[in-house]
C-alpha cells in the first residue's frame, strides 16, 4: 500500500483508519495495526514517527474514571484581566486539574478541567466560594459531568451513549491500586510509552508493572485512547466550547448521534443531572459560524459560546495523591498556600 505524507491525517483515508484503530487499541502495538492495515510493519513505524516529530500526533490513554474514582468537572471562571494570572495559579493549587485555557465569550477569563475524587467535589467547590471571597475570581460556573464521549470519527453504540446518560457520582467507585493509578498516570502522559520504561522511571520490576497492565489497566482502567491531531490547520484554528440545553434526554441522545463524522469535534460532556451538553470543537476561523450552526442539528433550548485562547495545558493524574484505599485531598495544604499566594500578590502590590 502506498502512504502519501498527509497535510492533515485525519483528511487522509489511511491515517483515519490508523488513528480510528489507536483510539480503540492504543498505539503499543503497532506490529498488530501493520498487519490488520497490510502495511509493513518498518514502514508504519516510521510513518507514525514523522507524524510525532511534526507535531501531527500524539495519543494519551482515557482513564476509566468511574473504576478510578474520579469524576469530570469543568470550571468556568469570569476573571479581572489585572488577576487572571493570580487566578491561575490558585486554580492550579489543586493537584486534579487535568486541562485548562484562557477563555472569552460567555465567560472571560479560565476554562479548568479537573478530574476529582468523587468524594472531594463539595471541597473544590468551597475552595472556589473562597476565591471569589478573595476576589481572585469574580464568579465561577462549577459543572459535574456524568462522563465525556472522544470523538474521532467512531462508530459509538447506543449502549455506550445510553451509558453517559444514565451515569452519576453514585456510581463512581474505586477499583484500582497505587500501580494500577501509577500505570494508568504515565499513559495518559504518554500512552506510547513502553512498560519497561515506566517500570524504569518508577524504579520497579517489568514484570510487577506488566502484570498489573495485562490485569487490572489494559481491559479495566483504560476505555480507549485520546488520539491528539490537528481538525483543521493551526495557522487559521481556534477552539469554541459550547454549552446547549435540550428539553429531554431523547434530544441529548440525538445531539450525540448527530455529530459522529464531525472531524471537528473533539470530546462532547453529559452534565450529571440535566440535558445540558458540553461540545469542545476545534474549527476554522473563517468557518465559525458555520461550524456552530452544525450543533444545532437538534432543537435546544439555550446555549452560549466560549472561545479557548492559546493553547492548551494539560498533565496527568496526580498519582503521588493515591494510597491504597484511595486518593488523598490534602484540603488544608491547598489553603495554606492559597494564603502563600495571597501574600506574595500583597507583597507585590
Amino acid at each position: 500500500m502506498s502512504l502519501p505524507s498527509p497535510k492533515l491525517p485525519i483528511y487522509d483515508d489511511f491515517y483515519l483508519k490508523l488513528l480510528s484503530r489507536m483510539t480503540r487499541d492504543g498505539p503499543r502495538n503497532l506490529s498488530a495495526l501493520s498487519r490488520e492495515l497490510k502495511v509493513p510493519k518498518r514502514t508504519l513505524h516510521a510513518r507514525v514517527s514523522k507524524l510525532r516529530e511534526r507535531g501531527l500526533l500524539n495519543v494519551s490513554a482515557i482513564p476509566s474514571l468511574k473504576r478510578l474514582g474520579l469524576i469530570d468537572v469543568y470550571v468556568l471562571t469570569n476573571v479581572r484581566p489585572s488577576l487572571r494570572r493570580a487566578a491561575e495559579r490558585a486554580l492550579k493549587l489543586i493537584d486534579y486539574w487535568w486541562r485548562y485555557y484562557e477563555v472569552i465569550g460567555r465567560f472571560n477569563g479560565l476554562f479548568f478541567h479537573y478530574l476529582m475524587p468523587v468524594n472531594n467535589v463539595i471541597d473544590l467547590e468551597e475552595y472556589l466560594e473562597e476565591l471569589k471571597r478573595e476576589r481572585l475570581v469574580i464568579d465561577c460556573q462549577v459543572s459535574v459531568l456524568a462522563d465525556r464521549i472522544h470523538y474521532l470519527l467512531n462508530p459509538y453504540g447506543v449502549k455506550d451513549l445510553e451509558g453517559v446518560l444514565k451515569r452519576s457520582p453514585k456510581d463512581y467507585s474505586l477499583m484500582a491500586d497505587k500501580y494500577d493509578v501509577l500505570i494508568v498516570s504515565k499513559l495518559q502522559e504518554n500512552a506510547f510509552a513502553r512498560l519497561s520504561e515506566v517500570a524504569k522511571e518508577v524504579g520497579k520490576s517489568r514484570s510487577l508493572i506488566k502484570y498489573h497492565y495485562d490485569t487490572h489497566v489494559k481491559d479495566e482502567l483504560i476505555k480507549g485512547y485520546e488520539v491528539i491531531t490537528p481538525r483543521v490547520e493551526p495557522s487559521n484554528a481556534i477552539r469554541i466550547l459550547v454549552s446547549d440545553s435540550f428539553k429531554k434526554e431523547d434530544d441529548v441522545m440525538s445531539y450525540f448521534h448527530s455529530l459522529r463524522g464531525n472531524p471537528l469535534v473533539i470530546d462532547v460532556g453529559k452534565e450529571a443531572g440535566s440535558n445540558n451538553v458540553f461540545t469542545l470543537m476545534e474549527v476554522k476561523v473563517d468557518e465559525l459560524l458555520r461550524a456552530i450552526s452544525s450543533t444545532f442539528i437538534v432543537p435546544i433550548e439555550g446555549y452560549w459560546i466560549s472561545f479557548l485562547l492559546g493553547r492548551e495545558r494539560r498533565k496527568s493524574l496526580p498519582h503521588n495523591l493515591f494510597h491504597e484505599g484511595g486518593w488523598r485531598y490534602p484540603k488544608d495544604a491547598y489553603l495554606d498556600k492559597l494564603r502563600e499566594l495571597k501574600g506574595a500578590l500583597r507583597e507585590g502590590t
